[in-house]
């Protein structure tokens, strides 16, 4: 498939679903552009506050599960964002956690998981 952004032919793998643009160039731009896309969806929020208070509503069902089965994978897949996340839970500042650190808890997580399910 062919970038619309940078031109070059690369695999399906290399885009998001349902973008034109490969993910090396839509990273790029998110971090161009992150004030404003952040402005962008803090305006839209404040607009659309009725309208997100009625959807949760009427889609509680359908929104807890979803919730549910997106925790189950985000702790499963052991993402840099829940690492991060389960260092601030136990106590560590933002300003600590470095990528070292990260892999170093990741590795700990599998081996106390391994361990769980071997005995």
């Amino acid at each position: 498939m062919k970038c619309n952004k940078c031109g070059i032919d690369k695999p399906i793998e290399e885009f998001y679903n349902g973008r034109r643009a490969c993910k090396g160039c839509s990273k790029e731009y998110y971090k161009k552009n992150a004030e404003q896309i952040k402005e962008y969806a803090k305006e839209w929020r404040k607009k659309n506050a009725e309208y997100k208070k009625k959807w949760c509503k009427n889609n509680a069902e359908y929104k807890k599960k979803w919730q549910k089965e997106y925790n189950k994978e985000y702790s499963k897949n052991l993402s840099d964002g829940y690492i991060k996340q389960e260092l601030k839970h136990q106590g560590y500042p933002p300003n600590q956690i470095t990528p070292l650190l990260i892999k170093i808890k990741r590795v700990q997580i599998q081996i106390h998981r391994e361990l769980s399910i071997n005995n």
